[in-house]
């Protein structure tokens, strides 16, 4: 994530790259209404479960580059946003592989291509307005996506 993304020039770098367990790659967010409209308190890797990443949430913080094929491998993740960058190319489709996700925000980026059929049925919220997607993607995917 953090080499695909550009974490070098990310605003926080969360710890990425550390010694620290990735559990540990947390920011506090600055912003207490940010806080309580997503219902998040943290940035980064902010939520772990017995040791497995389950919430990944790097938005608005200066990411660009491509979406890596590797965040498959992160199978017990809910919640992943990296909306509010400059992330490009196509999503790329081992995202389908995680069986787990609830939740996934690519909102306004450079991404392109299709959407990869197995995220429009996530259970829960998925947002991908302002993109350049090639095709229509289905409102069943969330109440408020925008195309």
């Amino acid at each position: 994530i953090f080499y695909s993304m550009g974490g070098s020039e990310w605003e926080k770098d969360f710890g990425f790259l550390s010694e620290n367990h990735e559990c540990k790659w947390v920011q506090k967010k600055d912003s207490n209404l940010e806080a309580s409209f997503y219902g998040w308190s943290l940035d980064g890797v902010s939520e772990c479960n017995d040791g497995k990443v389950t919430q990944v949430m790097i938005y608005r913080n200066g990411q660009n580059g491509t979406i890596p094929s590797e965040i498959q491998y992160l199978t017990h993740l809910t919640h992943l946003d990296f909306a509010l960058g400059s992330l490009y190319g196509t999503i790329p489709v081992e995202i389908g592989n995680l069986t787990n996700l609830q939740y996934l925000s690519l909102a306004s980026n450079n991404l392109s291509g299709t959407v990869p059929k197995e995220l429009l049925n996530l259970k829960d919220l998925c947002e991908f307005s302002h993109n350049h997607f090639s095709t229509r993607i289905s409102v069943s995917c969330a109440f408020f996506l925008m195309v």
